[in-house]
């Protein structure tokens, strides 16, 4: 099955405390799509299997998530790029480990002494801790009771990710350094559109202006520093993709004048290139941007050349009753430079609601009508009679006739009606 989706490519940093991870504040990537994220974090390399020649060196990569976190993963997505992957190994624990080499803790020789020292484990098999200020100086302990621990504690089971890995030693710069990537479903966005209506009364057409309404359902705040949407058709059923291009990892930030106070200031540049039937748009940020845990943030991430006609509209199939009603409002959307990807579209005017709408995809050139309930300042009566001809006859002319009568003060209106015929 495959359905259209939009990714966002981005660069952001981890700022929560409550992370597994060796670093709270290591930069992860990440690309967006309409219902979950693909993240990529750098690797830090954890231990080093040294070999007689480097060649037959092993890398051993190790990466934690507590529960929550990880029931949000895709497993089977977890994997290690730009790396030769030998064995991955999964391991659940049950309780906490907050034994983690590297732990700070406040340590008091005495449980009644006020003063204490900071130390820090260096292995926790042995229980072998040496003091921060005096960093040579390594003393055991029989036990972490009576330890106050520096930053916030897990309190939750975790999962072990390790991967082990032939080392890729080279002198080549242009090879990227390896990253974790795996299915996040924390994550969500959906696009959405205003049109401002009131342009109409200068004679002007109005612009669109297109949001992208960023979901996190998580419990990790990310900063967002550059991105990248991607509109077409995806496979959700396939691999996602694993190639992450340097120079759309670090997208140049552009000044873009201020249009509101509440509203993050960006803009999509789009790029010439499209891979695979999709279509990429790069977004600049004049800076970086905070996405709260358990937060919905809207981005304006997309701008294009749209006309809107507007119209009064009327179809209904041959009858033989006369009728008395009134039209629908209708707008006729072109976009003259861009795909357009499906969203809740939302119509103002003189700071009125007119309606919302979900709209399709809409391609490049493209007409698409959309209707928005009756006028009711516009209508119309339609009387039918029998010039030739009866009910008995094999064969009847009527005429008919419609008389629309438009009430509005402020401007004239078009009209476009269809009475279709069905075949006896």
């Amino acid at each position: 099955m495959t359905s259209l989706i939009i990714t966002l490519l981005l660069s952001v940093v981890t700022l929560t405390t409550s992370d597994l991870s060796q670093s709270s504040e290591q930069n992860v990537l990440a690309r967006f799509y309409s219902n979950f994220a693909q993240l990529y974090r750098p690797a830090l390399l954890k231990s080093y299997s040294s070999e007689l020649n480097h060649e037959q060196s092993i890398e051993q990569y190790r990466f934690l998530f507590n529960a929550k976190e990880y029931s949000q993963i895709t497993e089977e997505s977890i994997t290690m790029l730009n790396t030769n992957v030998i064995e991955r190994t999964i391991i659940y624990h049950p309780t906490p480990m907050f034994e983690i080499n590297g732990t700070r803790y406040f340590y008091r020789r005495d449980s009644k002494e006020n003063d204490g020292i900071e130390i820090e484990l260096v292995n926790s098999n042995d229980f072998i801790f040496r003091e921060v200020q005096q960093p040579n100086h390594y003393f055991y302990l029989s036990s972490y009771d009576g330890l106050e621990y520096l930053k916030q504690v897990p309190t939750m089971p975790y999962y072990e990710v390790i991967f082990n890995c032939k080392s890729l030693f080279t002198k080549d710069t242009s090879i990227q350094a390896p990253l974790l990537s795996y299915i996040n479903k924390n994550i969500q966005w959906t696009p959405r559109y205003i049109i401002d209506l009131s342009s109409f009364s200068t004679n002007k057409q109005p612009a669109m202006y297109a949001y992208a309404d960023i979901r996190n359902n998580g419990e990790q705040s990310i900063v967002i520093k550059a991105a990248e949407f991607i509109a077409g058709d995806i496979n959700l059923n396939q691999r996602p993709l694993e190639y992450l291009s340097a120079n759309l990892l670090y997208a140049k930030s552009a000044s873009v004048p201020l249009l509101s106070d509440t509203t993050d200031n960006n803009f999509i540049h789009r790029l010439d290139e499209q891979a695979g039937g999709t279509y990429v748009y790069q977004l600049s940020l004049p800076s970086s941007i905070t996405l709260e845990a358990r937060s919905l943030k809207s981005i304006k991430f997309f701008e294009t050349n749209i006309t809107i006609e507007r119209f009064l509209y009327y179809s209904s199939l041959f009858s033989t009753v006369n009728s008395y009603g009134k039209l629908l409002n209708a707008f006729n959307l072109t976009s003259h430079n861009n795909f357009i990807p499906n969203g809740l579209l939302t119509l103002h005017e003189q700071g009125r609601f007119i309606g919302q709408i979900n709209l399709p995809d809409i391609t490049q050139g493209e007409t698409y009508t959309m209707q928005f309930g009756y006028d009711s300042d516009v209508t119309y009566r339609r009387q039918v009679k029998i010039v030739q001809g009866n009910e008995n006859s094999k064969s009847i002319i009527y005429y008919v006739e419609y008389i629309f009568e438009n009430y509005k003060l402020s401007h004239d209106v078009h009209l476009y009606f269809i009475e279709s015929f069905k075949s006896l």
